[in-house]
């Protein structure tokens, strides 16, 4: 066994961790650790990638095409327009007036 398998199976709690469980939620806790041990050994041990990558992985999908250009034109707009552009949004959010 390759010894980064073993080291990420030793990482691994152990099913009698959990002194203070049912014997049937101890024997599911087993069955769980059961099936990451042949995980990890199959496939080997696996990393969280490092956050500045992750985000690389979302790049080619763009939802909203146009929205931060479109968010730089409210925020100039808003900022010529002395902060009454933000008095107008409050009035339209606001919830109707009763009668």
């Amino acid at each position: 066994m390759r010894e980064d398998v073993r080291q990420e199976i030793g990482r691994l709690p152990l099913a009698s961790s959990w002194p203070d469980i049912g014997e049937r939620e101890q024997e599911r806790r087993e069955a769980v650790l059961r099936g990451i041990v042949q995980r990890i050994v199959e496939d080997g041990p696996r990393r969280a990638m490092a956050s500045p990558e992750r985000g690389r992985q979302f790049i080619p999908f763009a939802a909203l095409r146009g929205y931060d250009e479109m968010l730089e034109e409210v925020e100039l707009r808003a900022a010529g327009a002395g902060g009454s552009a933000s008095a107008a949004a409050a009035e339209r959010n606001a919830p109707p007036a009763q009668k």
